[in-house]
């Protein structure tokens, strides 16, 4: 396991969030699931922070149309 993820406690990062309403500047905060995301709404990221995207899972997909 992720020696990060096996840490006791809440974990939190700081970045742009990306969530169902837009795009918040803050911090957020959790466990093996998202406990909290504390923050302001803002129009979109800037450059500088990290982008957090909260759920997404990136599934590399080899061989569609039988080229790979």
């Amino acid at each position: 396991m992720n020696q990060f993820l096996s840490q006791p406690g809440p974990r939190r990062l700081a970045g742009y969030i990306l969530t169902l309403e837009g795009w918040i500047l803050g911090e957020i905060e959790f466990t093996d699931r998202i406990t909290a995301i504390h923050g302001r709404a803002v129009v979109g990221p800037d450059h500088g922070l990290p982008l957090i995207l909260p759920g997404f899972i990136d599934l590399p997909v080899h061989g569609g149309g039988g080229a790979d």
